[in-house]
């Protein structure tokens, strides 16, 4: 039972691993597999190892959910920059290519 919750936490550690360095669609990739070995978890009476290989994977899963988290922040930001860029593109766009320059009323 301990190399099944063992590959369950490398499978953790990997999925920590991509999300440290910004590897977004590997993550993507990996996760259904991840999820469904976490499923296929024995939870009941576990042993000592058991217990801490648990903690372990349960500590990953936190911190990848942080990870996330930023990174959804991050794209969050980004879409409002870029709706914004579109937003002044389209005011600008209007113009027609013409330049407008002050009136000089001297």
């Amino acid at each position: 039972m301990n190399t099944t919750w063992q590959q369950v936490l490398q499978q953790s550690n990997t999925l920590l691993q991509l999300a440290s360095i910004g590897e977004w669609d590997s993550l993507i990739a990996l996760r259904p597999a991840y999820s469904e070995a976490v499923q296929a978890l024995p939870l009941t009476a576990l042993d000592t190892r058991e217990q801490l290989l648990f903690t372990q994977i349960r500590d990953n899963d936190q911190q990848l959910k942080q990870l996330m988290a930023n990174r959804m922040n991050e794209l969050t930001t980004l879409i409002g920059q870029s709706s914004n860029q579109k937003s002044v593109m389209n005011a600008y766009g209007k113009q027609g290519g013409q330049m407008l320059l002050p009136r000089d009323n001297g």
